[in-house]
């Protein structure tokens, strides 16, 4: 559900007096206060959901609407539990009006709001303000809502062996690792790219996970034609994957599924489910797993045919080759064997074998 965080940054009206031969003329400087609103669904352990006591962001104060570099000021905000405090206060001067920026977590190198460093290996959840809050000395007000810059890249591992999940490593020498994002679009421009590895300690289950996959906070890009390898380490074996061409866009939190059997490690479809960090998602629906095996010595092999409610899956012939599940397969064995015939399949209800010349056994233990 839709989640609204409400905060304020200072909450004092401050009258500083300037002494002058004893005089109590001086000018007024008032405290701005802010409010902050985060829509977010938790969708993954790194994505905010709550700020926290001790946390800091970095506020940006100028004179227009939009960024004027040469007339913007970088301040500290620090949240203590229940406010938002200027650290030092941050006031305003009688008749002033100035226009408020608001970039989340605090850097103190973020002296720019157009190049705010963005680091994929902090794996902290960024968020920006966007367009600028105007506060006046007549109404120290201002609310805040911040948004999320990054994506987020999860994986769901139904595992029917078992197994714990290690690392997670991006193979790839154009996977953005660093960037500077400008807090008025929140969009991130990148800077360094190269191999990251993400380290992970998740036990799989046939289940795989409904909200805390393991992910990585990623700076959205397009992969291109070549596509994204990855290496995933599993109780210490590494299993290759490679992510088709596609944009990961800010904001975004795309889920692909996989499926971990005696077979190895397969992707499950080259389409992830996408969800908008702002809005509800519907829970996934349970789909049954069936995995069938046969020993065969060779030759030509008819695809054991199933029925049932939109089965699919994957065909492991045994010769280190693989295909997607169709009934009309036919597959020829380069030698005598004998070759071990995998099929993990879901939604299969009855199975069926044509031509079982040279087949040796069948294994329907896990159908």
């Amino acid at each position: 559900m839709k989640k609204y965080m409400k905060y304020t940054l200072g909450a004092l009206a401050l009258i500083a007096l300037t002494a002058c031969g004893g005089s109590e003329g001086g000018s007024k400087f008032t405290e701005v206060t802010f409010t902050t609103e985060v829509l977010s669904r938790a969708v993954a352990p790194t994505v905010l959901s709550d700020f926290k006591a001790g946390d800091r962001m970095n506020i940006y104060k100028t004179d227009k609407a939009q960024i004027s570099l040469d007339m913007t000021t970088m301040h500290q905000a620090s949240y203590n539990g229940s406010n938002w405090t200027g650290v030092p206060a941050i006031t305003m001067q009688g008749g002033e009006t100035a226009y408020f920026f608001a970039a989340y977590p605090y850097q103190t190198m973020a002296e720019n709001p157009l190049e705010i460093p963005v680091k994929v290996g902090d794996q902290v959840d960024v968020l920006y303000s966007g367009g600028g809050v105007a506060v006046s000395e007549s109404n120290p007000s201002g609310r805040f809502s911040m948004r999320h810059a990054m994506a987020i890249l999860a994986f769901n591992i139904q595992s029917y062996i078992g197994g714990k999940l290690q690392s997670i490593e991006f193979d790839s020498e154009q996977f953005p690792l660093e960037g500077t994002m400008r807090i008025t679009s929140g969009r991130i421009t990148t800077t360094v790219e190269g191999p990251y590895t993400h380290t992970c300690n998740a036990s799989l289950t046939p289940q795989g996970w409904t909200t805390d996959h393991p992910s990585v906070l990623i700076i959205p890009y397009t992969v291109g034609s070549a596509g994204l390898p990855l290496h995933f380490t599993i109780d210490g074996k590494s299993f290759d994957i490679d992510l088709p061409k596609t944009t990961f866009s800010m904001a975004k939190k795309y889920i692909y599924t996989l499926i971990y059997t005696d077979a190895g490690l397969t992707l499950k479809s080259d389409k992830p489910e996408t969800i908008d960090l702002n809005a509800e998602a519907n829970a996934p629906t349970q789909e049954i797993y069936n995995h069938l095996k046969v020993i065969v010595k060779g030759g030509t092999l008819n695809v054991p045919v199933v029925t049932g409610a939109s089965p699919y899956g994957f065909v492991f012939w045994g010769d280190e080759s693989q295909e997607e599940y169709a009934a009309e397969l036919v597959h020829s064995y380069p030698g005598t064997g004998p070759y071990t015939l995998m099929m993990d399949l879901w939604n299969a209800e009855t199975v069926t074998m044509t031509g079982i010349k040279g087949v040796t056994e069948i294994d329907l233990s896990k159908f």
